[in-house]
């Protein structure tokens, strides 16, 4: 039918005998549902309940797989300080698929869309994965600090367990950031490599490797540290505007 027909039809309809009382009702009706009042939004918390029982049980159990790898390696292995940042990533690691479920499953566009903002969502996931990693590297610093008879600097293997850690966690959330493409991969990449250089730099120069736990480690916990806090800050700004962290892939 073309726009000429459409004309025709419509001219032959009813002619409206109640315009002006329907459009004056439908003003009243219009201005009674005006926002008078903040809309009830859902709470951090209960959201943050919501994605534990989404995502939060698989994180979680993935987490103490891990930790029940990590510590029947410590158990087997004889100098326990020089081999902890070859397992602490692998704490990360364990947290990746689900922080980038959205990416995985091509969800980014539906999750825009949503009352809950990008940067919510992340903000969420990352609280609940920072409490099961926080509970597994404190397993595995009292596990270490007893292999070792406390003979070890507890500091030192602070150092050992958290830069590496830190390190990671910081290239994850900037390739959430800034990275469109590839950010699950790389960030896998990331902590692989990671656990790899820590391990072979324990074996190949053990001496410099011990040594950098003096200045280089504390040097680099703080780089890391303040870029975690940059990162942080950029999170929960773009949660309190509602925007997206990161591109939409």
């Amino acid at each position: 039918m073309n726009r000429k027909n459409i004309k025709n039809a419509l001219s032959k309809g009813p002619v409206p005998k109640r315009l002006l009382e329907t459009q004056h009702l439908c003003k009243i009706i219009l201005n009674e549902q005006q926002v008078t009042q903040e809309e009830e939004r859902t709470g951090f918390w209960i959201f943050l309940s919501d994605i534990f029982r989404h995502s939060g049980l698989r994180l979680w159990g993935m987490q103490i797989l891990i930790l029940i790898l990590v510590c029947a390696c410590i158990l087997s292995v004889h100098n326990v300080p020089n081999v902890i940042p070859l397992f602490t990533p692998l704490f990360l690691l364990a947290s990746i698929p689900s922080l980038f479920q959205n990416q995985t499953y091509n969800m980014c566009e539906i999750e825009a869309a949503t009352r809950a903002s990008g940067a919510q969502i992340v903000l969420a996931k990352l609280v609940l994965a920072g409490a099961a990693d926080l509970i597994c590297l404190s397993i595995t610093l009292v596990l270490a600090a007893i292999k070792t008879d406390f003979s070890a600097n507890m500091f030192q293997l602070i150092l050992y367990a958290v830069v590496p850690f830190l390190g990671c966690m910081v290239a994850m959330l900037w390739c959430i950031r800034t990275c469109k493409r590839h950010a699950f991969q790389i960030s896998m990449i990331v902590c692989f490599s990671t656990s790899m250089f820590a391990g072979g730099l324990s074996r190949l120069a053990p001496k410099l490797y011990q040594l950098s736990a003096i200045g280089l480690w504390i040097l680099a916990f703080v780089l890391f540290t303040c870029f975690f806090v940059r990162e942080i800050y950029f999170l929960t700004e773009a949660r309190k505007e509602g925007k997206m962290y990161g591109s939409i892939a």
